[in-house]
């Protein structure tokens, strides 16, 4: 039974009008985080965001890659104004969000497109001035089922912490809590692979309480799933050529040394080549002979473990497709052990799928045995052979 409790808070939400603009508000004191994300994976290309501060203005931008957190401070009387500049390319490609010190996000913006360039999206300001401060460095350790926290205590007296933890996302004061009068919480009873936020709160007294801190997204840590097992990708964060991005506890590997290697398999976002909603996994070998290091062998994609794989009764669905006529959309299926180590590889089947609309293809995996715990989708380099090939739903 989750306990409900009431905590201070001064985050609300009004409307600021700036020129022709209507702007969300809440208050912030201290810590915040700009969380700024591509879709695509590549950076926001030359796009930015001004942060105009009472004192001046900040510039930021996403260099490379899906995304990138800065972290902030907002001092007491303080505003802030977040305002989207573009001024690069692929606008459409760019959001971003914002989150208090507790990770809870306060706003998430629609993509560059649909923000107006130089126009105001949010507003935070400081006007309270708290007396109980808050604890700071807090860090969480998980298990497959349980999770340690720890942080500092900052106020010189406190009644006690008021640790929160729930799936990731949740809303403060709706999830599982506990009081406790010392820098460090034990809880249990989490789900395994699974993203959960942690906050704790200092208590100084009955009408004064600190700024919520916290982590969140932190995983529980992996093990054997039971079948049915399904993916469709659509969770897990977009990749890009050479930034995987596979779901939680997929393994990935390549024989190829390098920031750039082939053959690559990465989640996709591309509605027009998913099966079902928008993301899949997408690979490509290369036809060449070069003898480059970052040309490889070999290159997986390596699922979870599956519990009681080696019995040799699982059997392994999937659709795939090609991207144009001619290719040989090859998917070569293995085993691994649970760690997925390399070497214990061992390739039960290849499918070909080389049209440009979904089959569903079905693989036994009856050649399982003692020590087979993952499966691998292996993508493996044929001088003189290029091919590209869309999974999904497996």
């Amino acid at each position: 039974m989750k306990k409900q409790l009431l905590i201070r808070s001064f985050a609300f939400a009004v409307a600021l009008l700036t020129g022709t603009v209507a702007s969300a508000q809440s208050e912030v004191c201290g810590t915040f985080y700009l969380e700024m994300i591509d879709s695509y994976g590549d950076g926001w290309n030359g796009n930015e965001i001004d942060l105009s501060f009472t004192g001046g203005d900040s510039t930021y931008t996403l260099s490379s890659g899906s995304s990138g957190t800065v972290t902030l401070s907002l001092p007491y009387l303080d505003t802030v104004e977040f305002i989207f500049q573009a001024g690069g390319s692929y606008t459409y490609e760019c959001s971003y969000k914002i989150k208090d010190a507790s990770g809870t996000t306060l706003y998430t913006s629609p993509s560059g497109s649909n923000m107006t360039a130089g126009s105001t999206q949010y507003y935070l300001y400081c006007n309270t001035l708290a007396t109980c401060s808050s604890p700071s460095g807090v860090a969480v350790t998980t298990g497959t089922n349980d999770a340690g926290m720890s942080w500092t205590s900052n106020a010189s007296s406190y009644s006690y912490h008021l640790v929160e933890w729930d799936t990731a996302g949740f809303a403060a004061g709706t999830g599982d809590t506990m009081w406790v009068y010392a820098d460090t919480a034990y809880i249990t009873g989490l789900d395994p692979a699974t993203a959960y936020d942690f906050k704790v709160t200092t208590v100084c007294s009955s009408t004064d309480s600190s700024q919520t801190m916290g982590v969140s997204g932190v995983f529980t840590q992996c093990a054997a799933l039971a079948t049915p097992y399904s993916e469709n990708f659509d969770a897990a964060t977009t990749g890009s050529a050479f930034n995987p991005s596979l779901p939680q506890c997929w393994d990935f590997y390549t024989d190829a040394s390098g920031s750039f290697y082939y053959p690559y398999v990465y989640n996709r976002n591309y509605s027009f080549y998913a099966n079902s909603g928008s993301n899949f996994l997408y690979a490509y070998r290369s036809s060449s002979s070069s003898t480059s290091s970052s040309y490889g062998d070999t290159t997986m994609a390596i699922m979870p473990e599956i519990q009681g794989l080696d019995s040799a009764t699982k059997q392994l669905k999937f659709y795939a497709r090609t991207t144009s006529v001619g290719r040989p959309g090859e998917v070569i299926i293995g085993l691994t052990d649970a760690a997925g180590t390399p070497s214990s590889l061992k390739i039960v089947d290849t499918v070909y799928a080389p049209t440009t609309t979904y089959s569903q293809y079905t693989v036994y995996l009856d050649g399982a045995t003692t020590g087979d715990a993952r499966v691998a989708l292996v993508f493996m380099r044929q001088i003189g052979t290029y091919d590209y090939v869309c999974i999904d739903d497996v």
